[in-house]
């Protein structure tokens, strides 16, 4: 017979995963739609899930010859996530395929809920590959252009030479060379085509499995290939294909999770069968250095086996080698260890140590081999550095500690990890007083350094008699440090009076500074006032007649009342008596203070009454 045109036709397969061809017109509800809908419980919205990506597609749709009806839709093998709507494009007679003609078909695909077509780019529609034209993410479409329809119409086919192999192994590729067709006409004096299977396509022949398709056990072994030509002839039926298991290679299987550090959990990896290789593969067993257990530690090459178990499609098959697992050591952290001997200890002479261990249930820790301490001794009149040595310190000071480990089975070496900081001061205004009785007389010039760490400044002094630690008329001067200290206020005339006192250091922690608290201190030169007060009271630094620099680190309000207990009040630097009935003042301190802010305010002498921000 003389062909016009060539005939398009490919029924496509499309192979979301196989198991059996279903139309995609979507899934019965499995349910009775009588049943009323319960009404939800309030409550906070549901957690959405995002959706599942459709990562790839093969479809196919019905080829068209004349005389034949147009496919509404599209089929495809295994668990199907979409629909499909196929249209198309040319010429119909009695809404059926003519003969010479070329069609176009497009078809829609739609994902059901809770899958998305997102980054889907390509499909595979009637064996060939396929851009999408749209992707809107719920939908996307395809555009195949079949060949030019035989002029006549089809009335039966026939296979005249079977394919030239029907042997094959788990997951080899069909291959139909070989097959021989014929085609019947019905209309008088067409006569007969016989079509080899270079040919199948521009006739529009198709084959079920298709050729080049992935060959299984399960879904073909003494199975034929059925041999379609549009949807008029009925199909048929080559002799029956052998489809034999095979046995898996290590490269059938994808390994992930080779790499981890070690948290003293189990460390395992994931195998898992390729899904462009292989379909249906048997359980799998993972071996590390040939045991089931996953390991724990450290190590850094487990060799990695697995065996798989047999099935119809695959036969079993142990030792298959995927390479290693590496479990890193970890590196250690300050939370491994128990450390003891940190915090603030009362100073007497004696050396104060800091002791660190690993956990009782840290395993595969190296030696703690190095305990550093450095730090600033306040010592005599000064203070000096206490350079960083593993010798424990006995004067009183404070001290940054660090510790170094060795390298163990589990975590790697580490250095200056730090243990806290050591604090070796006075304690109590009994202890103060004992050591000021047995120092030196000295000068406001050459003032004692004394690191303090009390919770309260009950007894620190005691104005007019001999309870005090700082009694005014013990001269033992004093630079006196309570930075250790957790004290959140100095009290009203907690200092007052004491001339003793040449510079203090106040603990971040304070937040109000009380009525006359410095008032009197004649020796005192400099003060720093922490970011967190809030309060400094009438009279505070009232006649402290050789203060010359005030530094303010917070924002203290200077408009508050006089009954609040909030505020700078506006004497807080002003007038006071002095002890031979004198008015005195220090200044403009406080109204120069609620102009400049955050600072330091200096003045060139005990007597000047004009303070300057620097």
């Amino acid at each position: 017979m003389k062909l016009i045109k060539k005939f398009l036709g490919i029924t496509a397969v499309i192979a979301v995963i196989g198991f059996m061809v279903l139309p995609l017109t979507g899934c019965p509800d499995g349910g009775d739609d009588t049943k009323p809908t319960p009404k939800p419980e309030a409550g906070p919205p549901p957690t959405v899930d995002p959706d599942t990506p459709i990562t790839s597609v093969a479809i196919n749709i019905a080829s068209p010859a004349k005389g034949g009806t147009p496919a509404t839709t599209a089929t495809a093998s295994g668990t199907v996530n979409f629909t499909s709507a196929v249209t198309w494009a040319g010429a119909l007679e009695n809404d059926k395929f003519k003969g010479g003609e070329t069609y176009t078909a497009t078809v829609t695909l739609t994902a059901n809920s809770g899958y998305t077509f997102t980054g889907l780019t390509t499909a595979t529609v009637n064996n060939s590959s396929l851009t999408a034209t749209e992707n809107t993410g719920g939908t996307v479409k395809f555009v195949y252009t079949f060949s030019m329809t035989l002029n006549g119409t089809v009335s039966f086919i026939q296979i005249l030479n079977q394919p030239t192999n029907k042997n094959y192994t788990q997951d080899d590729a069909l291959n139909i060379t070989g097959m021989v067709v014929k085609i019947y006409f019905l209309e008088q004096g067409a006569g007969e085509s016989t079509v080899p299977s270079s040919l199948f396509e521009t006739y529009g022949i198709t084959t079920n499995p298709a050729n080049g398709a992935k060959l299984s056990v399960t879904a073909n072994n003494g199975k034929p290939i059925t041999v379609t030509i549009g949807d008029l002839a009925a199909p048929v039926n080559s002799d029956n294909l052998t489809v034999t298991a095979r046995t898996p290679t290590a490269d059938d299987f994808i390994i992930s999770g080779t790499t981890a550090t070690y948290d003293g959990t189990a460390k395992s990896v994931s195998i898992t069968a390729d899904p462009a290789k292989t379909s249906g593969m048997g359980a799998i067993t993972v071996k590390y250095d040939s045991s089931t257990t996953a390991p724990t530690n450290a190590k850094t090459s487990y060799a990695v086996t697995f065996d798989v178990a047999g099935n119809t499609n695959y036969n079993a098959v142990s030792g298959l080698s995927k390479g290693t697992l590496t479990i890193n050591k970890a590196t250690p952290v300050v939370g491994n260890f128990d450390i003891s001997g940190d915090g603030t200890f009362n100073y007497d002479g004696s050396s104060k140590s800091v002791t660190v261990t690993a956990k009782e249930i840290v395993t595969g820790m190296g030696t703690v081999s190095v305990i550093n301490y450095e730090g600033t001794i306040y010592a005599g009149t000064g203070k000096t550095p206490y350079t960083k040595t593993t010798t424990a310190p006995s004067e009183f000071g404070t001290y940054a500690v660090t510790f170094n480990v060795t390298d163990g089975t589990n975590y790697s070496a580490a250095t200056n990890l730090s243990a806290g900081t050591l604090n070796i001061a006075i304690t109590s205004a009994a202890n103060l007083k004992t050591l000021l009785e047995a120092k030196d007389s000295n000068t406001a010039s050459s003032p004692y350094y004394v690191l303090l760490a009390v919770n309260a400044l009950d007894n620190i002094y005691t104005y007019g008699s001999s309870g005090g630690a700082l009694d005014f008329y013990n001269i033992k001067y004093v630079n006196l440090d309570l930075s250790c200290s957790t004290i959140t206020s100095i009290g009203d005339s907690a200092f007052f009076g004491c001339t003793s006192l040449t510079s203090i250091t106040m603990p971040n922690s304070i937040t109000g500074i009380g009525r006359a608290a410095f008032q009197g201190c004649n020796s005192l030169t400099n003060v720093t006032i922490p970011s967190g007060v809030t309060f400094i009271g009438s009279g505070a630094f009232a006649d402290c007649t050789k203060l010359t620099s005030v530094t303010f680190n917070g924002l203290i309000d200077t408009s508050a009342p006089w009954s609040d207990t909030s505020g700078i009040k506006y004497d807080a630097f002003g007038v006071g008596m002095s002890s031979n009935g004198v008015s005195q003042s220090i200044g403009d301190l406080r109204d120069k203070y609620s102009i400049g802010g955050i600072g330091t305010y200096t003045r060139p002498n005990g007597t000047s009454m004009t303070w300057t921000k620097q």
